[in-house]
């Protein structure tokens, strides 16, 4: 009826409502119902110029106003401070006027100080937050890195063996060692030992395939993972590897002799339509790998052994 223009026909109504909720309701209702009377009060007063329903909308205001403080609802408290003020400046009375306006323009600076310092506060939480996010994510960084030549460390290769399926397409597995390291090491200094190390790992990078992916085992042992490559395949991408590695400048370097590299290949093969699926593991794809790496050493260093054989270069041994 109010929203209608009808305020006469909704005083009725609305004092009978207010009557009710002040009998049963609780704090923050009554005052709410305090304040929606008073609002309709106070325009029937402006519109008839009637100061007894004015008086009223004041001592409502003055209700609502303490029931909001009551129940902690600082804003509709700040509203009846408002329009406290302003009520009592139309009836005349400046300086409870300017009481009220004053006792809403302190509040009103209170809640503006809190937001600041709240907004500080979630500002200081929000720079810890992601200075521990950052933190975290070098955490982890360095947990799956290796710091010295920046491949995937030995976690995280474990990682990501334990993550392959086998058996729906060929995937192929390479250990790869530096050959005669110790003497690099003694002969040299360790310093040099870590030159070494990072310059095989950019080679292994830069000569392996796209999504080929190299991992630092341990020491001076690498592991490349070459998924979808055939055992045939597998061993002429290793066998460039090798080719690089021993086709590398290593004149800056205090070396006896140049750097090479041995390496053992081994694939597990993908398995046909309505055979079983296989029981190998990538340990056990590793382990092959290893024994043919040891192969590799054994038959003179610089070579890649496969099951099958290698490439026939004369650094491949059948």
């Amino acid at each position: 009826m109010t929203c209608t223009g009808d305020l006469d026909g909704a005083i009725g109504p609305l004092r009978r409502v207010q009557r009710h909720v002040q009998a049963d309701g609780g704090v923050w209702l009554r005052g709410y119902t305090d304040l929606v009377l008073a609002r309709l009060l106070a325009r029937l007063a402006a519109r008839d110029g009637d100061r007894i329903r004015g008086e009223e909308a004041v001592e409502l205001l003055v209700d609502a106003s303490g029931a909001f403080a009551a129940s902690g609802d600082r804003r509709r408290y700040r509203q009846c401070l408002l329009e406290l003020g302003r009520n009592t400046a139309d009836l005349g009375r400046p300086a409870e006027a300017l009481h009220w306006l004053e006792a809403y323009r302190a509040d009103t600076g209170r809640a503006h100080a809190r937001g600041r310092e709240l907004w500080a506060e979630m500002f200081v939480r929000r720079s810890r937050l992601r200075e521990a996010e950052r933190q975290a994510a070098v955490l982890r960084r360095h947990a799956l890195e290796d710091p010295l030549t920046g491949l995937g460390n030995r976690r995280s290769a474990e990682r990501r063996l334990a993550g392959l399926r086998f058996g729906e397409e060929p995937l192929s597995l390479a250990v790869v060692d530096v050959d005669r390291f110790k003497e690099v090491n003694d002969g040299a200094s360790h310093t040099q030992g870590d030159v070494v190390l990072r310059r095989v790992a950019d080679l292994l990078r830069e000569h392996s395939r796209t999504g080929d992916e190299v991992f630092r085992w341990a020491g001076d042992e690498f592991l490349v993972l070459l998924p979808t490559a055939t055992e045939a395949q597998a061993v002429v991408i290793m066998e460039r590897l090798r080719a690089a590695v021993a086709a590398a400048d290593w004149g800056d370097l205090r070396l006896t002799e140049p750097v090479t590299v041995s390496v053992g290949v081994a694939t597990a093969s993908p398995v046909e339509e309505g055979q079983p699926d296989p029981a190998v593991g990538w340990r056990a794809l590793f382990d092959t790998a290893d024994l043919l790496l040891f192969s590799a050493k054994r038959s003179g260093r610089n070579r890649v052994r496969a099951p099958g054989g290698g490439p026939a270069d004369g650094r491949s041994g059948a």
